[in-house]
């Protein structure tokens, strides 16, 4: 098994990073990048590492966290945290898509560039 889920986080992986951005027209065009940090953030949550399905969940939900982004013209929730001398922003995008709803967190620290942050559903169909 661990050998298996090796392969698919690797395979996963590379599926992400080659994802390179989207356009967004929330942000005027903007490129959001799909780099490490968002990566990440799909394995972990402060530090810890997820379960495995919700792993899985989250990965599959990626091409519809494209869509959600190529789509969206305005947020549904924006937060910014203030730390020490850095600022991070963080806007919520929510979609309908395949009878999902699907929210989709976009990150920004400092003057940094947009990055894809996070992605979820709802359980069930709506």
């Amino acid at each position: 098994m661990e050998k298996e889920w090796k392969k698919y986080l690797y395979r996963k992986k590379e599926e992400y990073m080659s994802m390179g951005h989207v356009l967004c027209p929330f942000f005027h065009g903007e490129k959001i990048c799909y780099s490490s940090p968002g990566f990440r953030h799909i394995l972990r949550k402060e530090g810890k590492l997820r379960p495995i399905e919700e792993q899985q969940r989250r990965f599959e939900l990626l091409p519809l966290s494209r869509i959600v982004l190529e789509k969206s013209t305005d947020y549904i929730f924006y937060y910014k945290n203030t730390k020490d001398m850095s600022v991070t922003h963080f806007w919520t995008f929510e979609q309908v898509i395949e009878n999902k709803k699907v929210r989709v967190v976009v990150r920004q620290v400092n003057s940094g560039p947009k990055h894809f942050y996070s992605n979820f559903d709802f359980d069930g169909e709506i």
